[in-house]
């Protein structure tokens, strides 16, 4: 199973739509379809995100070596481990980087002000 099938695999699960995962990750819809067709993959912060975000390790989305609670059952029985907690931390997070991403949007013109 490829990178992007897991994470298709997870998404489903966890009934989850593309559009859905995309607003999750801060991303858009045709990015997810990308990720989950094997044109492109996902950056190392969303893999981090999408681990966080399924309860699963990053170990398992890039290499597929199952988790140790997730090794005990089979793919087929495996429950959805999504978390409505995760959606405040992915939430969170785009909060914080926007802010800081805020912050520094007022200094440019300063630096190029004083050059």
């Amino acid at each position: 199973m490829t990178l992007g099938e897991r994470i298709a695999n997870l998404r489903t699960k966890n009934n989850l739509s593309q559009q859905e995962l995309a607003e999750l990750l801060s991303v858009t819809r045709q990015t997810v379809s990308k990720w989950e067709s094997g044109s492109t993959v996902p950056g190392l912060d969303n893999i981090i995100r999408i681990s966080d975000l399924f309860s699963v390790s990053t170990e398992y989305l890039l290499k597929g070596v199952p988790d140790v609670e997730a090794a005990k059952e089979t793919e087929e029985d495996a429950k959805p481990v999504f978390r409505d907690q995760h959606k405040t931390k992915l939430n969170s997070r785009t909060t914080s980087e926007q802010s800081t991403k805020r912050k520094l949007i007022p200094l440019i013109p300063i630096i190029a002000i004083g050059v």
